[in-house]
């Protein structure tokens, strides 16, 4: 039988809700958009629950928490509307959240649009593949006003540079989605993708209790533009989010242990002052600028974001977002890359230590050298990827092309280094002996010109060959040796030349003088024939 007393109770506990619910910044409970399949690669939506964002027929604009798991996406979310069990607070080690929840507001934004708050699966969790992260990411941003990214205690590089490379994705994303679907959609999602510049960001610093030098905002843009500054490929978050980026800290929302092993339990009373001003400095800074996505026929109202989600949704599950290699695999080709050039590097210092030397290889000892050289190579290659042929074996062909690139190029180098030295031993001795057939004394006999020419052709190649005995088989060694020999053969043809000129003036001139003696014989005979004594 009902007693009084617990009539009296009952109808308590009901006004209190009642007052509850008069008061709260909600309205409904958070509903689940779209979930992840069974094996985490992709998402499903969740029909009956896009049939209640279709329902709302006012201007929409929304709000979304995004960032890595147990960042506290549900907890500020819950707290923006000043609740504590709106969207769950997982309080294990354990990812609470799935796919995306969506919370209907009682809040309006600055066009008096109606706020959505979208809670988001958290980043970085176990067995779950970049790709997903960056599909959540994708859908996320393309459908928000307004976004925020969770972090606890700080702001670092990876995060930074992290939420870059989703962003530029999401870009690509964008622009695919626009020319695979041009013809396809609606004119208001065509809209949308045209024109829909990604939303603000706001970097929101959990459980934060240091000293910043100077303002968040300066805090966090070290990161983004500090790196830029000094190399050439540094971050550019902020040329991506162009309608802006800004930082805000948040003190710790409990001190006791027990109140933050699960802040589910906790209103937004029972929270630390700090974390209360800091929440309304990060609410009202959001909702004062917050207004709805355009499109030429006016402000996107619940339905044309169930149409926009059910689409994204669709694209990101036939991977048009780019593909992107896990860290692991990133530091791996980076590893690669750098092995493969300090591979090559290792040959041509190699080869180039034995190029410098005085006498280059021959071109029989050439290829035994390339082939030691490529052999170290090879394996410096290998060593620098750890042995593993699961790592070095990918790129076995690149690095062999090159190195037979860069045979081609080294050999080139050593056959003209051959040329020089051998023409420089040619030269050499052409240079010691030439001279010495200009002080030949002439004239001589033939037998004696063959003779000399013999022992000078026999001291030039003696000397000539000996130096160069590497080389005989080189084409530079055939065509200097020719080269000389052809020299000795002009020099001796013209010394005979030259010889037989001399001879020849020689006997001339004895026979002029045999003549001329002979007349003149001849003339005093005559005249004393004639005389009459």
């Amino acid at each position: 039988m009902v007693t009084v007393s617990k009539m009296k109770f009952a109808v308590g506990v009901f006004l209190s809700l009642l007052l509850q619910l008069a008061c709260s910044e909600r309205s409904g409970e958070p509903i689940q958009l779209i979930r992840p399949n069974a094996d985490h690669t992709s998402f499903e939506v969740v029909e009956e629950n896009l049939e209640k964002l279709s329902e709302i027929r006012e201007p929409v604009s929304i709000i979304a928490a995004i960032g890595p798991y147990h960042s506290g996406k549900s907890f500020l979310l819950n707290a923006f509307i000043d609740e504590s069990k709106a969207f769950k607070v997982g309080a294990s080690t354990s990812p609470e959240t799935k796919g995306v929840w969506l919370l209907k507001t009682n809040l309006v934004g600055a066009d008096n649009s109606r706020v959505l708050l979208l809670d988001t699966e958290g980043f970085f969790g176990s067995d779950i593949a970049e790709a997903y992260d960056a599909k959540l990411f994708a859908i996320v941003t393309l459908m928000s006003s307004h976004l925020m990214y969770n972090s606890i205690k700080i702001v670092d590089q990876q995060s930074v540079d992290y939420l870059e490379l989703l962003a530029r994705r999401t870009q690509l994303f964008q622009l695919r989605n626009m020319a695979a679907a041009r013809s396809n959609i609606s004119v208001e999602l065509h809209d949308i993708l045209a024109n829909s510049n990604f939303p603000p960001l706001t970097w929101v610093v959990k459980d934060f209790a240091m000293n910043v030098k100077g303002t968040p905002n300066d805090w966090l843009f070290e990161y983004i533009r500090g790196r830029r500054d000094k190399e050439t490929s540094g971050n550019e978050l902020d040329k991506v989010f162009d309608r802006g980026i800004d930082c805000q800290t948040m003190f710790l929302p409990a001190v006791d242990h027990d109140r933050l092993e699960d802040l589910s339990k906790s209103n937004l009373a029972d929270l630390t002052p700090e974390y209360r001003r800091d929440l309304m400095k990060l609410k009202d800074s959001i909702l004062n600028k917050l207004n709805a996505k355009m499109t030429t026929r006016g402000k996107i109202n619940g339905a044309t974001m169930a149409s926009l989600l059910r689409f994204l949704v669709l694209s990101a599950n036939e991977n048009r977002i780019p593909q992107l290699p896990s860290l692991w695999i990133s530091w791996i080709n980076q590893q690669s890359e750098s092995a493969i050039q300090d591979a090559l590097s290792g040959y041509r210092r190699e080869m180039g230590q034995i190029m410098t030397s005085t006498f280059p290889p021959s071109e029989n000892e050439f290829p035994r050298l390339h082939k030691k050289a490529v052999e170290n190579s090879l394996k410096l290659y290998k060593d620098l990827l750890f042995g593993n042929e699961k790592l070095y074996s990918p790129n076995l062909e690149k690095i062999e092309s090159q190195l037979e690139e860069n045979f081609k190029n080294i050999r080139d180098a050593n056959l003209y280094h051959i040329r020089e030295v051998v023409n420089s031993h040619k030269n050499d001795v052409l240079k010691k002996v030439l001279p010495e057939l200009d002080e030949i004394n002439q004239p001589m006999s033939d037998d004696e010109i063959n003779n000399k020419f013999n022992d000078l052709r026999k001291y030039m190649n003696e000397n000539f060959e000996f130096n160069l005995k590497p080389y005989h088989n080189s084409q530079a060694y055939q065509n200097a040796y020719q080269q000389i020999q052809d020299e000795i053969d002009g020099r001796k043809n013209a010394l005979i030349i030259r010889n037989k000129k001399m001879v020849d003036e020689i006997l001339n001139e004895a026979y002029r003088r045999y003549i001329s003696s002979y007349e003149n014989d001849m003339k005093h005979v005559g005249d004393s024939m004639s005389s009459p004594y």
